[in-house]
């Protein structure tokens, strides 16, 4: 397993933990008014009863989004702009029927391509 699997390893198990998906932890970082690593970490330790480590790593994830890590919608609109905007309707039908097949299986948009796992 890579670092990357891993680190979504790790955000997977933390919304099924606490039931809150990363934009939600986003939102209440922003809220809370919390700009550096430490206290987002400890934001998740202290207040939201995280380990060091899934609150290290919920800290790193929602920086990155914050910073500047393109959210999962706007890696939709980017590949479905322009030439390729008539193909959206068809990814959209593709997601509502992956939905159905229940919370197990993961809807993660990366840059060129969605992932389904």
């Amino acid at each position: 397993m890579n670092r990357d699997e891993m680190i979504q390893k790790a955000v997977a198990t933390i919304e099924e933990m606490t039931g809150i998906k990363l934009d939600e932890w986003v939102r209440k970082v922003q809220t809370a008014k919390l700009t550096k690593h430490k206290e987002i970490r400890d934001f998740f330790k202290d207040e939201h009863g995280l380990s060091y480590g899934y609150a290290n790593t919920m800290a790193h994830m929602v920086r990155d989004v914050i910073e500047g890590v393109k959210s999962e919608d706007t890696l939709i609109e980017e590949q479905y702009a322009g030439a390729k905007t008539d193909l959206l309707p068809i990814y959209n039908a593709v997601i509502k029927a992956v939905e159905k097949f229940g919370k197990d299986v993961e809807i993660a948009p990366k840059k060129t391509y969605v992932s389904l796992r």
